[in-house]
């Protein structure tokens, strides 16, 4: 079974700021997930988009090193930083997916290819990766081989905590089809067009990504005092494959709501709703949604709301 690196298991807990939460009109009665206030206004170029392709495939395992030791080709180090629509304050959560061909333009589910491979892996040349708290993600693969005409690439899609989504493509200077090739060579993907390093062991690239994006919460002047007795603790265990557990206080007695969402803000299964006591008390959540379907891997949101306090934090379900 695999597992997110350890760094993407741990959530943190952060209280609405009373700004934010009056600003964003999207705190609901019954858990509403809570979005960003935004200005819309353009301070930089935002990264621009390409086309998704027909080779890409949901629910990627969470993992950095994308392709097997033995796999043909050169080895390629690539990483970058998520930037917000202000190109300078980075994005911490944002899911970062990355799926391209092997050394002979061959897409491991979609089509059977006679090289490369050999873990056998379903997921070859894919994986996802959450970006830390400095918005910084990174890759271990091999350099893309020529699909057809078209010139080396990576597929890439972003989703921002707040659903904000990017499909977009990345591409290497030098490559002699881009000129002909007519998304490499618009001058929308001018910026999309990253030198490579040589290095000891094969190449390195560094593409850094302003996505139509800002963090989800703030922590600035943050809403005080905490009212005494609520409390959401992390849920346990984090990620999980069957069940998780999420236990919390109330301080007293409130109508209360847990409730499950995915990262673009669309509930998936209300764990817990209703008049409580004061006291202790824990939910469970099985990765099914309302309809007793099972959600696809990926990290959700757990939404904690009572009428004097709210908190969220993230869980990561991996089959």
């Amino acid at each position: 079974m695999l597992k997110p690196p350890t760094d993407y298991s741990h959530s943190k807990a952060i209280t609405v700021s009373r700004r934010n939460f009056l600003k964003s009109g999207m705190a609901l009665a019954a858990g509403g997930f809570l979005f960003p206030y935004k200005t819309f206004a353009r301070e930089c170029e935002l990264t621009t988009d390409d086309i998704e392709g027909p080779f890409y495939a949901e629910d990627a395992p969470f993992r950095s090193v994308i392709a097997s030791s033995d796999e043909p080709g050169d080895r390629f180090a690539f990483s970058g930083t998520v930037f917000g629509d202000d190109c300078e304050t980075p994005l911490p959560n944002t899911v970062v997916d990355i799926w391209h061909a092997n050394n002979d333009g061959c897409y491991s589910i979609f089509e059977t290819c006679t090289t490369g491979n050999p873990d056998n892996d379903d997921y070859n040349l894919r994986g996802r990766v959450m970006t830390d708290e400095n918005g910084s993600y990174a890759f271990e693969t091999i350099r893309p081989g020529f699909y057809g005409s078209r010139p080396q690439h990576f597929h890439m899609r972003m989703v921002a905590e707040d659903g904000n989504e990017l499909i977009t493509q990345v591409y290497f200077e030098g490559d002699p089809n881009i000129e002909a090739d007519s998304w490499a060579s618009h001058p929308d993907a001018e910026a999309r067009i990253i030198p490579l390093t040589q290095t000891e062991t094969g190449y390195s690239g560094t593409f850094d990504i302003q996505l139509d994006a800002r963090p989800i919460l703030s922590t600035d002047d943050p809403w005080k005092p905490l009212p005494d007795g609520f409390a959401l603790f992390p849920a346990f265990p984090n990620p999980f494959n069957a069940v998780t557990e999420i236990r919390f206080n109330i301080g007293t007695a409130t109508h209360t709501v847990i409730e499950v969402f995915d990262l673009k803000g669309k509930p998936v299964k209300s764990l817990s709703e209703g008049l409580l006591k004061a006291g202790e008390h824990m939910a469970v959540w099985n990765g099914h949604d309302k309809f007793g379907n099972p959600v696809p891997s990926g990290m959700y949101v757990i939404r904690f709301d009572t009428a004097h306090f709210s908190d969220y934090q993230k869980v990561v379900l991996v089959k």
